[in-house]
């Protein structure tokens, strides 16, 4: 008996011991788990663990910071989908190879970001084993390398250029010297012929002629080598680009469209230099359209931002005007996108393959830069980054433009939104009637973008009017949410035809003060207003 007691006893002492040790590891994992999770959701590399057929198991927050997609959204999803096309056979043969050898593989490729860019990562997997030895799952860590990139593309750019530069110098200085020689000579050979009219006094004049334009033509090399062209002004966008389109669609079957901010801030640059860039990579956008197109000049104002990630061309921090020329020509490969500044080279019969390096070195000398972005069959957008003036100057021209349109009245205003331009057209009309000042947007995402311009220039909309259904577009049953969160107090009216919504028979649940039945009748517009004048916010 006394015996089995200690027999007992010991087992007991035992099992504490043992629980203890369960109890002290426990704790670690969790001081691990919490220690893991504070690191994961922390650092600025993308993480996951990817099953053996592909699919994400786990990934962490850095996915949301670098691509735009939520843990939530990937969970469970192919991991091969957002992959660049021409990057997928790589990070396939990558995978598979981790599978079959158990060895983690190193590279490099593009992936897409939720809003359609492309975003250029550097991985490493890692391969999780088995009691077997078989690969069980692999953990992929990469980072985000599309800045370093760029950064790297420009920095070759701006060698090919210096390269250029230096060869262009060598040539203009030698070409000066012989055609000095030339001139010299023809001005010898006109005082031996004499000043009397000839065959031979015309031809002398000719030669000197075409001899003087070829010295011309030096001096802008050299110019160009030098990086030397001329005194800089403070120059008006609007009028550099509408010239300069003009002039580069002549003789082809292109047309252009502007599209440009009327607060676009200056520059400063010299105007024919300039001027020449925007011809050079609108025409270049014109001759790509064989058969006729449209192409679109976008003009926008942008702050740079450190790490921003629409700061597609690196750019230091500041103010630029950003000029997007877009056509509907047939695309680049990737290939020729990589060459397309190099000096010389053109895959148009007849063309010099200046146009893009001299615009380049031209816009580089102003501090700013020159992206290209092409899809082989849809087209190609050139978009240029241009350093405003000074804050200063810049700040007192946009203050100037913005406040044009507060200082024109002191009427109520409405802005209206329809997808319909004839509804527009004509309650526009009816609400000028009324004695509002009207804004119009063909949807909510223009309603919104208007909605911030005015706040940003320092007023607000009395009233916002927006249709609840948009079928190609964002309507106002969604953009009602998004002008609430910039405005509590906004009163917004829900327009509609269609009377079955729900956010007709429950407008304030929707987050609308009111409703518009269509068709409108003025009466009926007119007591609708006065009444949403005098009610509260819906909350």
């Amino acid at each position: 008996m006394l015996a089995e007691n200690e027999q007992l006893r010991h087992q007991l002492i035992e099992y504490k011991r043992v629980n203890d040790l369960w109890a002290e590891a426990e704790a670690e994992w969790k001081r691990n788990k919490r220690l893991f999770r504070i690191m994961t959701e922390n650092v600025e590399d993308l993480i996951a663990i990817i099953d053996r057929q592909g699919h994400r198991i786990w990934n962490n927050p850095a996915y949301s910071k670098v691509l735009g997609y939520t843990p939530e959204e990937l969970q469970g999803s192919y991991s091969m989908v957002e992959i660049h096309p021409d990057d997928q056979a790589t990070v396939m043969n990558a995978f598979y190879m981790t599978l079959q050898q158990g060895v983690g593989q190193r590279i490099e490729y593009r992936m897409q970001h939720k809003s359609g860019h492309w975003i250029t990562l550097e991985s490493q997997s890692a391969p999780v084993l088995d009691a077997t030895g078989q690969v069980e799952c692999i953990v992929l860590v990469a980072r985000d390398i599309t800045h370093r990139r760029q950064a790297e593309q420009e920095l070759i750019k701006a060698k090919n250029l210096q390269s250029a530069a230096t060869l262009a110098t060598g040539v203009a200085n030698e070409f000066n010297d012989i055609i000095t020689a030339i001139l010299g000579h023809v001005a010898v050979a006109k005082k031996l012929n004499g000043t009397g009219y000839n065959a031979l006094a015309t031809r002398l004049n000719e030669i000197e002629q075409n001899v003087q334009r070829a010295r011309d033509v030096t001096e802008r090399l050299r110019s160009f080598a030098l990086g030397d062209e001329g005194p800089r002004k403070e120059l008006d966008l609007r009028e550099v680009i509408s010239d300069s389109a003009n002039r580069s669609v002549r003789n082809t079957l292109a047309r252009t469209q502007l599209h440009l901010n009327k607060a676009l801030w200056k520059v400063k640059a010299e105007p024919t230099a300039l001027g020449q860039v925007f011809f050079n990579v609108i025409q270049n956008a014109a001759l790509s359209m064989r058969n006729g197109g449209v192409v679109q000049i976008i003009g926008e104002n942008f702050v740079a931002r450190v790490g921003e990630t629409r700061n597609r061309a690196a750019l230091p921090p500041g103010r630029y005007s950003q000029i997007l020329v877009r056509d509907q020509g047939c695309g680049m490969t990737e290939k020729t996108l990589m060459r397309a500044f190099e000096p010389y080279f053109t895959t148009r019969e007849g063309a010099k393959g200046l146009g893009l390096t001299t615009a380049l070195a031209t816009i580089q000398n102003l501090g700013g830069a020159l992206v290209l972005e092409s899809t082989l069959g849809v087209g190609t957008e050139a978009t240029l980054y241009l350093p405003a003036v000074d804050d200063e100057k810049v700040s007192r021209s946009v203050a100037t433009t913005e406040t044009q349109w507060i200082a024109a009245s002191s009427k109520p205003r409405v802005l209206l939104m329809d997808d319909e331009q004839m509804i527009l057209d004509l309650v526009a009309k009816m609400l000028e009637h009324l004695g509002f000042e009207v804004k119009t947007a063909k949807d909510g995402a223009q309603a919104i973008a208007a909605y911030t311009k005015g706040r940003s220039a320092g007023f607000l909309y009395d009233i916002v009017i927006m249709d609840l259904v948009v079928p190609n577009g964002v309507g106002g049953v969604d953009a009602v949410h998004t002008l609430r969160k910039i405005n509590p107090n906004i009163k917004v009216i829900a327009s509609t035809g269609h009377l079955d919504h729900p956010a007709v028979q429950n407008p304030e649940k929707y987050g609308f003060i009111a409703v518009l039945e269509k068709p409108y009748k003025l009466d009926k517009l007119s007591q609708v207003l006065d009444a949403v004048n005098s009610a509260r916010t819906p909350g």
